[in-house]
């Protein structure tokens, strides 16, 4: 199974090959994570003010980036299903 190693910007191309493979009717993938925050990347949890909407724990991917990542995963599922 694909990984992104902790960097989030690698995840669109991750859930690109994993919407790949969903398409194509693979049965076995059956969920993904996506590290997703209002606001992309992470800030230190000790830092004042924190910003609003940015993760404080792992790098996450913009809401931004996200939204077409969710629709390509949401569009490989309508495939599979029409292949089934």
């Amino acid at each position: 199974m694909p990984n992104c190693g902790k960097n989030a910007e690698v995840q669109p191309a991750v859930a690109a090959e994993i919407a790949a493979q969903l398409a194509a009717g693979e049965h076995a993938i059956c969920g993904v994570m996506i590290e997703s925050n209002l606001l992309g990347g992470a800030q230190d949890y000790r830092a004042r003010p924190l910003v609003y909407g940015r993760s404080v724990t792992d790098p996450c991917l913009s809401l931004e980036k996200t939204i077409p990542v969710l629709a390509n995963l949401a569009a490989a599922v309508r495939a599979r299903r029409t292949r089934s």
